[in-house]
């Protein structure tokens, strides 16, 4: 993602819905960024699974069903560079659960679910030596099923999983 000024910035978010955020503190995320300006579509919809990950970001603006803009506000990269955090909201469609407090990151080529935030919001999350699954602790409706690729989990949030035992 390109840099983005003030000016670009509510051009990208001007049919967006905008909420009020407290400002956030640093945040940690320990995945590297990508330089690659042509990744396949099938990589750019998909979320890395990473638990080490401290919140749910996304350099993608179109993943989001809500956002309001952030003024302040960082993550540090495990290699200890940082890019700005331009927004928060919410992603989903209509067909999938919706995700929210999901920081916009100015520069972040690749989207990530932290595990523990998935884990706070009562998911019950199942891996083994290739797939994951995300399942919803009281409502059993809520299923996804990730695979592991290149010794990484990733899932595509907007696909329906059926419903299986994996627990």
């Amino acid at each position: 993602m390109a840099s983005l000024n003030s000016l670009s910035f509510k051009s990208i978010f001007r049919n967006r819905l905008f909420q009020d955020h407290d400002e956030e503190q640093v945040n940690l995320c320990l995945m590297t960024k990508s330089d690659e300006n042509n990744k396949e579509d099938s990589v750019r919809k998909k979320w890395y699974i990473d638990s080490e990950c401290s919140k749910h970001m996304t350099g993608d603006v179109s993943k989001f069903t809500t956002i309001s803009p952030k003024k302040s506000g960082h993550v540090t990269y495990g290699d200890n560079n940082k890019d700005k955090i331009i927004g928060v909201g919410k992603i989903g469609t209509s067909s999938s659960t919706p995700i929210e407090n999901v920081l916009l990151v100015e520069g972040l080529k690749h989207s990530l679910l932290s595990v523990s935030l998935l884990c706070d919001r009562e998911y019950k999350i199942s891996f083994d030596y290739e797939k994951c699954v995300i399942k919803h602790e009281h409502d059993k409706n809520i299923e996804h099923k990730g695979f592991r690729e290149n010794s990484v989990y990733m899932i595509d949030l907007k696909q329906k999983s059926e419903i299986i035992d994996a627990f």
